[in-house]
């Protein structure tokens, strides 16, 4: 959610339908910035010309400026698909789910849900930028390193369905269905619900070829022999954790955002800060202070936990992240 150089201006129809989405009188908006918001939703910063109270019951209800998140026409109509099938109920805004989830069972810094629906998410404004300083990064591992020690409750785990990995309901990433089952054992959750998932929904997308499907078959059937149930159990995992999703001021992180949660392994977590170079020595150092990083990590498991966010990326952006994937492959003869 970086801001770009220059200002978006709001015709009078998109300020009656932002009013009213907002729940304010059109000429109480001052202006409408334009926010990257990446390819499934259009993110506005929303300035208003004197704060308006979204939380009368909140002494710092009133704000001078709010985040609206609006769902692209494609999103909507995936979300509407994999979320109600026959049903005539609206789907969820899962986002803002995630994000009162965060905001009440843990310590993670994320935005505040001032109002959601379908189609929208309106959150507050968190100060600063996504670069990734030293410091920051120190303080990002301490965040981090915090969330993954919270756990199933023990009340849920214990019932018949809700054991240990997985989620009380299906996130997403990007604009991409994470099927979150509640799941014995860590590696068939990444073997069925990540990777096999993922990449048969690529393959029907006509993304990977029978070959490359035959190779990712080989290794799931062989993961056992690299990748461990993690120490300690199922750690509360933020799911798509790289640089613009993290926000800060100074050395200070101010708030983490598009969370794609569920109960798995803190190495996924981990290993998708290297994907795109966002964490380095300082977060490794500091995160391991307070975590054990499992063995093997910088070796081959950083890849391994790496095919699944690449799958993704060949699902968003094309197949030109596939000859990553069989690179990663190639490394443990697959």
């Amino acid at each position: 959610m970086t801001r770009p150089p220059s200002n978006t201006e709001a015709t009078q129809s998109e300020l009656i339908l932002l009013a009213k989405i907002l729940g304010v009188d059109s000429t109480e908006i001052q202006e409408v910035e334009a926010l990257h918001g990446g390819c499934v939703a259009s993110v506005s910063l929303i300035r208003f010309k004197k704060p308006v109270n979204f939380d009368a019951s909140s002494a710092d209800g009133a704000l001078s400026e709010v985040v609206l998140k609006r769902q692209t026409l494609q999103t909507l109509q995936t979300l509407q698909t994999l979320q109600t099938g026959q049903s005539q109920e609206p789907p969820q805004n899962i986002e803002a789910l995630a994000l009162e989830f965060l905001a009440k069972e843990t310590m993670l810094p994320v935005p505040r849900v001032l109002s959601a629906a379908t189609a929208y998410l309106v959150m507050s404004v968190l100060p600063g930028d996504s670069v990734m300083t030293s410091g920051r990064q120190q303080d990002a591992a301490r965040h981090i390193a915090a969330l993954h020690r919270f756990q199933p409750k023990a009340e849920i785990a214990k019932t018949e369905r809700q054991k240990s990995y997985g989620f009380a309901y299906d996130t997403y990433l990007g604009e991409l269905l994470q099927p979150n089952p509640w799941t014995d054992s860590w590696r068939n959750f990444y073997r069925e619900q990540r990777i096999w998932y993922m990449a048969q929904a690529a393959h029907r997308e006509g993304l990977l070829s029978v070959k490359v499907m035959r190779r990712l078959d080989k290794f799931c059937s062989r993961l056992d022999r690299w990748l461990d149930e993690p120490e300690g159990g199922p750690s509360l995992v933020h799911g798509d954790l790289w640089t613009t999703n993290i926000l800060g001021v100074g050395d200070a992180v101010t708030g983490f955002i598009d969370p794609a949660i569920y109960y798995g392994h803190p190495a996924m977590d981990l290993a998708f800060g290297t994907l795109f170079n966002t964490f380095q020595e300082p977060f490794f150092k500091t995160y391991a202070e307070y975590r054990a990083i499992p063995e093997g990590f910088f070796e081959i498991v950083k890849d391994l936990y790496n095919l699944y966010p690449l799958l993704v990326h060949v699902r968003l952006f094309g197949g030109g992240y596939v000859s990553d994937i069989e690179r990663i492959l190639k490394r443990v003869g697959c």
